[in-house]
C-alpha cells in the first residue's frame, strides 16, 4: 500500500508539473472606435500576431496564459504581473506611425508596413521578455529593462536571424530621443536614457555578426565597437541558459 500511494502521489505531481506547462499567449483586440484605431489595429494584426503568439505557445513551457491586450490606455507598452498580461495600446503604435513615417517620409506602403511590424515585434519581445522573466523566476542582474531590450534584439538576430527587426528598434529610440532635454526625472528612470538604448541596440546587432552588419561599425564610437562581440555572447549564453530549461523539445 505504501509503494501505490507513492506511485500515485508521483503520477499526480507529473500531472501537476505537465499541467502547470501548458500556458499560452492568447491575444485580445480591442474593438476600434475610430478610423485611426481601425487602421492601427488592422496593422497588428496583419503582423500576425496571433500566428506569433500559437507558435510561441507550441515552443515554451508557460506556468500560465500571458495575454497580448491591444487597448487604448495611455500609460505605454508594459507588462503587469498581476494579470500576467502584456498591454500594447494604440496611442504608443500611433506614436510608432508618425515616427516611421516623419524620419521616411518618403517610404513606400511595403517597407513602412514592414518598418512597422518590425518595431511593433521588437518592443512586444521586449515585453515578453519581462512576462518570461517574471514566469521562470530568472534573476536579473542590473537593470531589468535592459536585460530585455537584450532579449529581444538577441531573439531577432538568433532565432528570426533579422537584425534589422532588432534595429529598428534601435533607429526609434535614436528618433525620440533626438533632441531631448533630460533632467533628474529622466536620469532616474528604469529605463536607459533613449539614445543609450538605441547605441546598446546596435552595438549587440553588430557584435553577433561583425561581417554581416559590418556598416554598423561606422555608426557606433570605436571604443563601444570593440567590446560589441564579447557584449552579445555574453548576453547571448545568459538568456539561452536561462530559456533551455523552459523550450519544448522538437
Amino acid at each position: 500500500m505504501v509503494i501505490l500511494a507513492v506511485g500515485s502521489t508521483g503520477a499526480t505531481a507529473r500531472n501537476d508539473v505537465a499541467a502547470a506547462q501548458n500556458g499560452k499567449f492568447l491575444v485580445t483586440y480591442v474593438t476600434p472606435k475610430t478610423s485611426d484605431e481601425k487602421i492601427l489595429v488592422n496593422l497588428i494584426k496583419e503582423s500576425q500576431l496571433s500566428q506569433v503568439a500559437a507558435a510561441l505557445s507550441k515552443s515554451l513551457k508557460l506556468p500560465a496564459n500571458i495575454t497580448i491586450a491591444v487597448t487604448r490606455t495611455q500609460a505605454g507598452p508594459y507588462f503587469d504581473p498581476k494579470t500576467n498580461t502584456i498591454d500594447f495600446n494604440l496611442p504608443f503604435a500611433a506614436l510608432m506611425f508618425r515616427v516611421i513615417t516623419s524620419e521616411y517620409p518618403k517610404i513606400t506602403p511595403y517597407n513602412f508596413g514592414v518598418a512597422f511590424a518590425s518595431l511593433q515585434y521588437f518592443v512586444l519581445f521586449h515585453e515578453i521578455g519581462h512576462a518570461l522573466i517574471h514566469a521562470w523566476h530568472i534573476p536579473v542582474l542590473g537593470r531589468e529593462e535592459d536585460a530585455v531590450d537584450a532579449f529581444s534584439t538577441i531573439f531577432m538576430v538568433r532565432f528570426v536571424q533579422d537584425g534589422q527587426i532588432a534595429l529598428w528598434g534601435a533607429d526609434f529610440f535614436n528618433a525620440v530621443g533626438s533632441g531631448q532635454k533630460y533632467g533628474a526625472v529622466q536620469f532616474a528612470d528604469e529605463h536607459s536614457l533613449s539614445p543609450q538604448r538605441a547605441y546598446s541596440i546596435a552595438c549587440w546587432v553588430y557584435g553577433s555578426d561583425q561581417k554581416k552588419y559590418a556598416y554598423l561599425a561606422k555608426i557606433l564610437p570605436k571604443e563601444r565597437a570593440a567590446r560589441c562581440a564579447g557584449e552579445y555572447k555574453q548576453l547571448e549564453s545568459a538568456w539561452l541558459q536561462f530559456l533551455k530549461p523552459h523550450v519544448r523539445s522538437s
